[in-house]
């Protein structure tokens, strides 16, 4: 593809650009914000699109190379790739001081106004200088943002991921303006239907986009510049009449406009007023009566679409939020849905929802109950309740939802219903359920790493095996928590069991401490395969009956071999823990088995060592 392109006209770019270029085609990555329309983002059929992305395009065909592309949500992620050089190429930015100490920008390729956007019902012109007593919206990482921070400290900024988030923001009263590029508001206002915003004045600082990239390659900034040198006016223009329509400039800088719009104002009026002079009596009352009606007409149509475009306005911020709303009539038991509400329990939106004597059926019972107690209580005394409730869909799969519950009063007073909301926080709630495992597997570990700590040291402070092994048995059982058991060693002809103590849990035992221990049942198993064996059922299984008159009721038992040169050469026994044994407390068992064994052989040395040197 170079080759092609350098073949049919004088490369602009030097031998050591193009060779740099050759190396590097296909590789260099460029980030795609998905939603800065109309300068970049992706459309409904996953294609990147827009005035940027145009230029970006036309200088790989003039230029004769490719560039790999990534996507990114938000302009603030785009800006911390950037930062640590994970991307090469940052499109449609601003240059600033700060974003200066990590990038290069080629000269800007269009300059567009910021403006301060607010809703219908604020009439007055704004500057900046007159939003002080404002909430203002900016988006994260923007150049605005960071002007606004350095030179207008005294505002009061709510930081948002997007420009649709900040536009949202002021036309659902959450903050009083936004203050963003013309040509990206004006875009998303069209096409996400926003009827109830304006245009109050200019932030008198414009946005310069130009393509950015990475500081530590200097000759990567200078084919850029190259490549927006070649593209011609004509170019420029038509790419710019395609994604920034004349009239969103030309409305916005009114005065002209607006002038003209008296103008004919005016000449209309004194035209009406001449005919109506000029014409009858009659005339004039059936002009008067016909205004009446079409005026009449218009209201009730404004007022119709007013209606509709608020639902549509309720149901994309339910969307945006996951947030659903319900009325119940308490006389009649109707019930109403909004649509997300639907998509909750995943009910068809087309049919009416279940009525109020099934609803049990959409909560566990241990919600139903409270939710019931709560409505109960709200309808007698009137004060709202909020509860998280765990729900059953439509599937018989489990979620959990943030509800809340008001009261619907007459005139009177009297309660005649009940409504509120619902919001889907199953995410939320598996978040806090891992964070709660993870923690608590966290403090697990910690105390197992404590206690072995704690063994191992006694390896070398007791004076003998038994010591040892005592204060190890006594370690492992608290971790695991069972209540009895033993340390013994093989017999010299390995037929028996020799116990150095035994902890029977304060449970009576009667057996003769005489009488041998042979190497039976499942103590067999456990030094046969040199691994751990255990029984969470051992009073009911088979080898019970290996259990001599008057032993200590055992429940659940569990072997952990001591292992000396790959023989088991002795037992950890345990048993009565409260509940069955784990895979856990096998891995902690096989643990203090081994340091079990290295206190064995610790203290044979010691013994050794005393035994020579006498």
């Amino acid at each position: 593809m170079v080759s092609d392109v350098t073949n049919c006209f004088s490369d602009p770019l030097s031998t050591k650009e193009r060779e740099w270029l050759k190396q590097h085609n296909g590789e260099i990555t460029f980030a795609l914000e998905t939603n800065y329309a109309p300068f970049a983002f992706v459309d409904k059929n996953g294609n990147s699109r827009g005035l940027a992305t145009d230029y970006l395009n036309l200088i790989q065909k003039k230029l004769g190379f490719r560039l790999h592309e990534t996507r990114f949500e938000s302009f603030n992620n785009i800006i911390k790739s950037a930062k640590k050089n994970e991307i090469d190429i940052v499109n449609a930015v601003t240059a600033t001081e700060g974003r200066s100490r990590y990038l290069l920008f080629t000269k800007p390729f269009i300059e567009i106004p910021n403006v301060i956007i607010v809703k219908k019902d604020k009439f007055e012109s704004l500057t900046l200088d007159k939003l002080q007593n404002f909430k203002v919206s900016t988006v994260k990482n923007y150049a605005i943002t960071e002007y606004l921070s350095k030179n207008y400290s005294y505002l009061d900024m709510d930081l948002v991921s997007d420009d649709l988030t900040a536009l949202l923001s002021v036309s659902f009263n959450r903050t009083d303006c936004t203050i963003l590029d013309l040509a990206t508001a004006s875009y998303l206002i069209e096409e996400n239907g926003i009827t109830n915003l304006r245009f109050a004045g200019d932030a008198d600082y414009n946005i310069k986009l130009s393509i950015a990239s990475r500081k530590d390659w200097p000759i990567l900034n200078q084919i850029l510049n190259k490549g927006l040198e070649i593209i011609s006016v004509d170019e420029r223009e038509s790419i710019r009449n395609k994604w920034i329509p004349i009239d969103h400039i030309i409305f916005y800088k009114s005065r002209t406009f607006w002038v003209g719009v008296i103008a004919i104002v005016s000449i209309f009026l004194f035209l009406i007023l001449s005919v109506l002079i000029w014409n009858r009596t009659l005339k004039n009352q059936i002009l008067k009566h016909t205004n009446q009606l079409t005026s009449e007409l218009n209201e009730r149509k404004r007022v119709e679409e007013a209606l509709r475009q608020s639902q549509r306005d309720l149901n994309a911020s339910q969307r945006i939020s996951h947030l659903g709303s319900w009325r119940l009539n308490v006389e009649t038991n109707e019930v109403f849905w909004t649509e997300e509400l639907y998509k909750m329990y995943d009910f068809d939106p087309t049919l009416p929802p279940p009525p109020y004597t099934e609803h049990m059926k959409l909560f566990t019972p241990e919600s139903w109950e409270l939710l019931s107690f709560s409505l109960e209580k709200t309808r007698q005394t009137g004060i709202p309740y909020e509860l998280e409730l765990e729900m059953v869909k439509k599937d018989g799969s489990k979620g959990w939802m943030w509800v809340r519950g008001e009261t619907v009063q007459n005139s009177e007073g009297k309660t005649i219903g009940l409504w509120g909301a619902a919001q889907d926080i199953t995410k939320r709630k598996q978040v806090e359920s891992d964070l709660k495992i993870a923690l608590e597997e966290a403090r697990m570990i910690r105390e197992e790493e404590s206690a072995l700590l704690e063994a191992s040291q006694a390896i070398i402070f007791c004076n003998t095996f038994e010591e040892a092994a005592r204060n190890i048995f006594d370690k492992c059982t608290k971790l695991i928590g069972a209540h009895s058991g033993y340390v013994a060693l093989l017999s010299e002809d390995a037929q028996e069991n020799e116990v150095l103590f035994l902890e029977a849990g304060g449970l009576p035992c009667d057996v003769d401490p005489n009488l041998p221990m042979p190497i039976r049942g499942l103590r067999e198993v456990a030094y046969r395969t040199n691994d751990v064996a255990y029984d969470n059922h051992f009073s009911d299984g088979q080898w019970a009956g290996h259990m001599p008159e008057g032993h200590v009721q055992l429940n659940n038992v569990l072997f952990a071999p001591i292992i000396l040169e790959n023989k088991t050469i002795g037992l950890i026994g345990m048993a009565n823990k409260p509940e069955d044994f784990t895979q856990r407390d096998i891995k902690i068992a096989k643990s203090f088995g081994e340091l079990a064994a290295i206190a064995f052989a610790y203290a044979k040395s010691k013994n050794d060592l005393y035994t020579q040197n006498r």
